[in-house]
């Protein structure tokens, strides 16, 4: 695409907030997911900590989606509807065709190989929030999770695989835009214009 996307793909302020909040609550909570198996004894201060990490992510993966509906034309995702998949996949396979170039194309937010990644983001976050919501409603420490609740615990572990996954693309995604010349990343940690 020619077009150049860049200056107008900047992000605001609740934007910024909200990328923070859940790279500062997923962290946590994912280094802290070791401690949470002691949710088995009366006194459980990893389980506990955990819970408030993943309570705090929670929140911020609900902002992040309601965002994504209701905030502002050019951050939400009704961009994408009607969407056309092949085009929108044709996007993903040209832009894995182009990195072996050293390049990459500007596209439209929610586009591409970094649309894929930011997807892909959301749904484990989101699907960690899911998990840990119902094990926080339901999981009595001191008892053993049995049954559906045993299994709902298990897919919440995916989380440990997941995340790093999810991490290495966008780090690597970051490390790219650093290494050819863009300024994303230094929008976002430094809050420049």
């Amino acid at each position: 695409m020619s077009l150049n996307y860049e200056e107008n793909d900047k992000p605001d302020f609740t934007t910024l907030l909200l990328h923070a909040g859940i790279t500062i609550f997923g962290l946590t909570a994912w280094l802290t997911g070791d401690w949470a198996g002691d949710y088995k004894r009366m006194s459980h201060p990893g389980f506990s900590l955990h819970k408030g990490m993943g309570i705090c992510l929670a929140l911020f993966i609900l902002a992040r989606l309601l965002y994504g509906v209701l905030g502002p034309e050019k951050f939400r995702w009704g961009s994408l509807i009607p969407l056309d998949l092949k085009a929108w996949l044709g996007s993903v396979v040209e832009d894995l065709q182009s990195l072996l170039k050293m390049e990459l194309p500007d596209r439209p937010r929610f586009w591409g190989l970094k649309g894929v990644v930011q997807l892909f983001g959301l749904l484990v976050f989101s699907w960690m929030a899911l998990t840990g919501s119902l094990l926080f409603t339901f999981l009595e420490p001191g008892r053993k999770a049995h049954g559906l609740l045993w299994l709902i615990k298990e897919m919440h572990e995916l989380g440990e695989t997941l995340i790093p996954i999810f991490l290495a693309l966008h780090l690597t995604g970051v490390l790219r835009d650093a290494i050819w010349g863009q300024k994303r990343w230094r929008r976002v940690v430094f809050l420049e214009k």
